[in-house]
């Protein structure tokens, strides 16, 4: 634990006590020299190497200088990102200390940051005009695609919301809702896998009842540590709601977080949203409202289709003869997958899936809509009256995502956890530079959807001819 002295000790805490402070002059250039010398006490890290990209926004530390260089070359990316998604161009005039150290168990021992796997920190130090920013995280798979890119992330929006702090006029840090740091972090630092999981966590949540409330959303300066990785989901959902359909929302987002810096309006974050997002809905409640409404249209992709409803209903007892079927599905269907093939329709209540001569969709006309979601079943003469028949959809009848046909939408998704996904990674199945590859079987299909309809008597004539 002695290292931890040597980081905790000499730089976070003394922000506890920098607060009261005189405002700070100009910066002189080597006002980072005590941190620098106390960086080359750690044995964990090179600190006779560090890298610093021409601007001098980052001074960059990890095992090698090498290392270093590729760090370097990611945050800076990461910054031009973010100032262009705020359209923004804040020049710091003391650079962003970045710390990679080369394990999970350096990183504990010389930070002593248990249960977390990066941190961001900013202060002024020992009380000078130093803007002191600090991120600090370690070698692993996730360290340049997720980790540090997050923890940057944070940094650059406390920075928004603090420059009273920094320059000497106010004596705390005001932190942005959570909403607004871990929703833009997310938003510009998740991997497909990530926002996957998100969406389909906040789609779940929307159809169960059980979301976090917008207008508690936008208050909260804490964890609901209960329901911790559903407020990241959501967060990052409103995130991308704003950044897709308000207009000028990314404008407004930084001109939310920059005035932050006013302690009134910090302490009233729902009231400085309104402000910062005025004219944009009537309400709160209705800019809610066409939120979930967004939700529901962009992250259906992630979920099987169903049956909406048909025509004629399941077991009706007097149905047209004229020979048309109508099934509404509830998103776009593949055409090409629903066929004799994936599909029946029978004379009788058999379910008998198969491409055979009792098969009547066999000389069916199939018609879809223009968006693909209601099939035009249509028999040539027409249905037999006072006859039943079923038409039966299979688990094979697909959506574009190549999710197939379920029964019920979300009978699968009662298990915790459902919605998370795993990275695969190809495994090699053979040697040398021609690599022989394992095909999966395609399970024959399954009937999932049944209609079952009886015909009305005595209409003859109309079976006849009609179609």
């Amino acid at each position: 634990m002695r290292q931890r002295s040597i980081i905790l000790s000499a730089l976070v805490p003394a922000a506890l006590f920098a607060a009261s402070s005189p405002a700070p002059g100009i910066v002189e250039a080597g006002s980072l020299k005590p941190v620098v010398e106390l960086l080359k006490e750690d044995r964990y890290l090179d600190g006779e190497h560090p890298a610093q990209d021409p601007r001098q926004q980052f001074l960059v530390y990890a095992k090698t200088a090498e290392r270093a260089q590729e760090v370097l070359q990611v945050v800076v990316q990461r910054r031009n990102q973010a100032q262009q998604f705020f359209q923004t161009s804040v020049v710091w005039r003391e650079p962003a200390l970045v710390l990679v150290y080369p394990s999970q168990i350096a990183y504990l021992r010389s930070t002593g940051l248990f249960g977390t796997e990066g941190v961001q920190v900013q202060f002024r130090y020992r009380g000078t005009g130093v803007k002191l920013k600090l991120v600090i995280s370690y070698e692993g798979d996730n360290l340049l695609g997720e980790n540090l890119p997050h923890e940057l992330m944070h940094l650059l929006i406390t920075d928004m919301s603090n420059r009273g702090y920094f320059e000497g006029r106010r004596a705390d840090v005001m932190y942005a809702p959570v909403w607004t740091q871990e929703g833009t972090a997310e938003y510009m630092t998740a991997d497909a896998v990530r926002r996957s999981n998100f969406e389909k966590l906040v789609y779940w949540s929307l159809h169960k009842g059980e979301t976090i409330r917008l207008e508690q959303l936008l208050q909260l300066v804490e964890y609901d540590y209960e329901h911790m990785m559903l407020h990241y989901a959501e967060s990052y959902s409103f995130i991308a709601f704003v950044a897709a359909t308000v207009p000028n929302g990314r404008l407004r987002l930084r001109n939310f977080i920059v005035a932050l810096d006013d302690p009134a309006r910090a302490k009233d974050p729902l009231r400085t949203f309104e402000l910062a997002f005025q004219g944009v809905a009537p309400s709160i409640d209705v800019l809610e409202q066409r939120w979930h409404a967004w939700i529901r249209e962009q992250y259906a992709h992630h979920f099987p289709p169903v049956v909406l409803k048909t025509m004629p209903v399941h077991q009706s007892e007097d149905a047209s003869t004229e020979g048309k079927i109508w099934v509404k599905f509830d998103k776009p269907i593949d055409p090409k997958t629903l066929s004799a093939t994936t599909s029946a329709l029978r004379k009788g209540s058999s379910k008998v899936l198969g491409d055979d001569e009792e098969n009547l969709l066999r000389g069916a006309r199939l018609t879809w809509s223009a968006d693909r979601t209601v099939l035009l079943v249509e028999i040539f003469g027409g249905f037999d009256p006072d006859h039943t028949y079923t038409l039966v959809l299979s688990d094979h009848v697909k959506d574009p995502e190549q999710h197939g046909l379920v029964d019920k939408k979300f009978a699968f998704m009662e298990t915790n956890d459902w919605w998370k996904e795993s990275k695969v990674e190809p495994t090699p199945t053979g040697k040398g530079p021609k690599e022989k590859t394992t095909k999966t079987k395609t399970a024959p299909p399954k009937a999932v959807n049944t209609l079952t309809f009886k015909t009305k008597a005595g209409e003859a004539g109309d079976a006849n001819g009609s179609h």
